[in-house]
């Protein structure tokens, strides 16, 4: 009979362990990850500056792709209005 008040115990124990041991892994993240963040953000930025460099490059070879196609039809520009009939949906009120 005296077992319950023995379990009841034995699961406090049970518990204060568990939040010990949750309490040393939250300080070890707490301690690491600064360094982990921090440790690479020079990286991070040299490699978005490239991507950059990389996205400015492929731009500029669309350019020159859609120029060498038509040479009125570079990125910016006004698109050109199709001729003849031109249906409703198209965003385009049809030949000037």
């Amino acid at each position: 009979m005296h077992t319950a008040p023995h379990f009841a115990q034995d699961l406090g124990v049970l518990i204060w362990v568990l939040i010990f041991c949750f309490g040393i892994f939250l300080a070890a993240l707490w301690t690491a990850l600064p360094f982990a963040v921090f440790g690479i953000k020079s990286r991070l930025n040299d490699v978005n500056g490239r991507l950059q460099e990389v996205i400015n490059r492929l731009g500029r070879i669309a350019d020159l792709l859609v120029e060498s196609q038509d040479p009125t039809a570079a990125r910016g520009s006004e698109p050109k209005k199709p001729e003849g009939d031109v249906p409703p949906w198209s965003g385009f009120s049809g030949p000037s």
